[in-house]
């Protein structure tokens, strides 16, 4: 059986005998703050950075990754958007990070339990005037967790967004953990980490994250991306398949970030992967962590 509990700030779901647990941030932007699945350790902050520094599993909303100087530009009207990045003047990791989500369903049952949060912009800022709601809706099995996200355009004008999820997978041995997966194209940056162009990527197969101190993007050839680490066996998929995969080494060395996004750098002014939702438009996102 499958249970859940919840106070002012957490959510917990969790099966009966611990094996798998998965501890749900509701004034942290409705984050995952942990999973553990068959008893292992799959995700959880990393250790002395606060979640201020990492964003850790943070929901990045209505952009991912960053745009520069917080400025752009949608039908033919100019935004600024709030600068948040320390040490560069980007905004980053979009707008709904540190909101306070509201439970509005759960479920708990033999195979599964899970739990529906809702975020309502009603007061949009002045850099992203539009009106929105975000529904996480997290489910935990043994053996996985689905986290699904709907977008709504609760306004009267299109919304350009893109859509991210910053999880840290843990490892404690993070010099010989590998990934597998199969990018076409390597993301370029210039020094404030904006989107400068691609070029095709040659890593090896699988790829030893080792020493190497990453942050970096890519394109997709196909949905394959695995997380290898001591004990563990990490599975990442997204429905419906956006190619963008973002991989980040924080400093303390002992996780790493690997965030599926639907869109790029700067994408409000480079357009890659950038969407439009219309008035009453809804966008749905599924991603799924899998332990075989």
């Amino acid at each position: 059986m499958f249970k859940l509990s919840q106070n002012n700030q957490e959510a917990l779901l969790f099966s009966a005998d611990h094996q798998a647990k998965a501890s749900i941030g509701l004034n942290e932007g409705g984050r995952l703050k942990e999973l553990r699945l068959k008893n292992e350790l799959i995700i959880q902050d990393p250790v002395g950075m606060g979640y201020e520094q990492s964003f850790a599993a943070a929901i990045l909303f209505p952009f991912a990754n960053r745009i520069a100087q917080g400025k752009y530009s949608f039908n033919n009207r100019d935004y600024q958007l709030p600068t948040n990045e320390e040490g560069r003047n980007n905004a980053i990791h979009g707008l709904v990070y540190d909101k306070t989500f509201q439970v509005v369903d759960h479920h708990e049952n033999k195979g599964f339990a899970s739990i529906s949060l809702v975020y309502k912009e009603k007061h949009p800022p002045a850099g992203f005037p539009f009106p929105f709601v975000v529904r996480l809706t997290y489910k935990l099995f043994a053996d996985k967790l689905e986290l699904k996200v709907n977008i709504y355009n609760t306004g009267q004008q299109d919304i350009p967004f893109t859509l991210g999820w910053h999880p840290y997978f843990y490892s404690s041995e993070l010099s010989s953990s590998k990934l597998n997966f199969h990018p076409q194209y390597q993301v370029l940056f210039d020094k404030n980490m904006i989107t400068k162009g691609k070029e095709s990527a040659e890593i090896e197969k699988p790829f030893l994250i080792a020493d190497k101190n990453l942050d970096d993007c890519f394109i997709l050839q196909d949905q394959k991306v695995e997380f290898l680490s001591f004990n563990n066996q990490i599975g990442i998929q997204s429905e419906p398949f956006h190619p963008y995969l973002q991989i980040y080494t924080p400093p303390t060395r002992d996780a790493i970030a690997i965030e599926p996004i639907t869109g790029i750098s700067d994408s409000f002014n480079n357009k890659i992967g950038l969407q439009v939702l219309k008035a009453d438009e809804s966008f749905e996102q599924i991603w799924q962590v899998t332990k075989p």
